[in-house]
């Protein structure tokens, strides 16, 4: 029984491990999906890393991101 016990963690620790590795790899890959790449797009991402990072001249800490919307979802 304690072998069987053991397989069947060893299968569940797999399964998350995969998720998990699986997720992350969505996560990273997340960056406006549903555009073209281009130069607006490009644009967006540096402007987004830039105010994001906490070493870079251009941060912006988060309480004072705001940002506005459109009824239509638009910046």
């Amino acid at each position: 029984m304690e072998q069987r016990a053991a397989r069947v963690l060893v299968f569940v620790l797999a399964i998350l491990a995969s998720l998990a590795a699986n997720s992350t790899a969505a996560a990273q890959s997340a960056w406006l999906p549903s555009w073209n790449e281009g130069p607006a797009r490009q644009a967006i991402v540096k402007f987004v890393h830039a105010t994001t990072d906490p070493t870079s001249a251009q941060f912006v800490p988060p309480a004072q991101r705001i940002a506005t919307f459109d009824q239509d979802g638009t910046l």
